[in-house]
């Protein structure tokens, strides 16, 4: 994880550079941006990278997303995987010409925004080989708005993917809920709570793979989230103490119960629901990698904060600055 770090801090300085001004890295700092660029997407897509022989001029890194794009009269919607700084690509048995220019809305699926973008078609193929059939666009007449969004999603999903190796950010909160499995009802607290399943304590887990039923009861909103979940890890730490329990994983739960959990997170993280229970924070706090810039007494650069709620942060930080600064 650490090395991890060391290699995003590394790889972002020159590539901020790069982002203003890619005239201004030398030889030697263009062969590193190469080499970093080729270790982060190694990790990310599990496949080898040899940078001598990849001269491509943007990062690209997997992100869920939603393309809509018209060809003709047509509207077409497509789901793509890997988002580029430069550009995309979209699967399709019958692709456009190169040069062929496109106006495209791009939701990210992890984010719930979209936004227009405009792309040229570079090339296109109908080959059933390496991609596979479909065309590589790149990004034209970007707005600086335009620009940041792109970066920052391609930040976000490299801090994901390397420090956090989730699909969903968290909050840390206590919800009580009834957990059914094996013909049994236990009444259980949550710990955390995300998009995509709870961590519930508990002393005796249901067995990995098996799945319960759950029925969480959300007060504040004067709701209730039920749905089947499977259990996908437990604990090592002893029964009793803090962190025992279980991890469950929401199984296909529908949009107006996923619209209940994101509603109850951000009014949490918000403060507009205030604490219950035994929880320590007014403030719920969204558990996410996120890329920030900072200035210290004595220093400055680019670091992650590690949760966030709208009563401050936890900023990463090798020289912490005093109290009160």
């Amino acid at each position: 994880m650490d090395d991890y770090r060391s290699l995003i801090e590394a790889f972002e300085i020159l590539n901020e550079q790069k982002r203003v001004d890619s005239s201004s890295l030398g030889s030697e700092q263009k062969r590193s941006w190469r080499v970093y660029r080729c270790k982060i997407e190694q990790a990310l897509f599990q496949r080898k990278m040899d940078p001598d022989n990849d001269a491509r001029e943007f990062i690209r890194v997997p992100i869920p997303l939603w393309v809509c794009y018209r060809s003709g009269d047509q509207l077409i919607e497509k789901y793509c995987s890997v988002l580029g700084e430069g550009g995309i690509f979209i699967s399709s048995e019958d692709p456009p010409a190169p040069g062929t220019k496109l106006n495209l809305e791009i939701i990210p699926l992890r984010r719930g925004l979209s936004f227009s973008i405009k792309a040229e078609v570079v090339w296109s193929s109908r080959h059933k080989k390496t991609p596979g059939p479909g065309m590589g666009l790149r990004f034209i007449d970007l707005s600086a708005q335009q620009r940041q969004l792109i970066n920052n999603l391609v930040d976000d999903a490299i801090r994901q993917g390397l420090l956090e190796r989730r699909n969903h950010a968290r909050i840390d909160t206590h919800l009580e809920m009834n957990v059914e499995w094996s013909m049994k009802n236990h009444r259980l607290l949550s710990r955390d709570l995300s998009l995509g399943g709870v961590y519930v304590i508990l002393q005796t887990a249901p067995p990995l793979g098996n799945q319960v039923w759950l029925d969480i009861s959300i007060p504040a909103l004067s709701k209730s989230f039920n749905c089947v979940a499977e259990a996908i890890h437990d604990s090592a730490k002893p029964p009793g103490s803090d962190n025992s329990g279980c991890g469950l994983a929401f199984c296909e739960p529908n949009i107006k119960e996923l619209e209940t959990i994101r509603s109850y997170m951000v009014d949490r993280v918000c403060g507009r629901i205030l604490p219950s229970m035994d929880e320590p924070r007014r403030y719920g706090r969204l558990i996410r990698r996120i890329k920030t810039k900072y200035k210290a007494i004595d220093s400055s650069g680019i670091s992650d904060v590690r949760d966030i709620g709208a009563g401050g942060a936890f900023l990463m930080h090798r020289r912490p600055p005093p109290r009160g600064s």
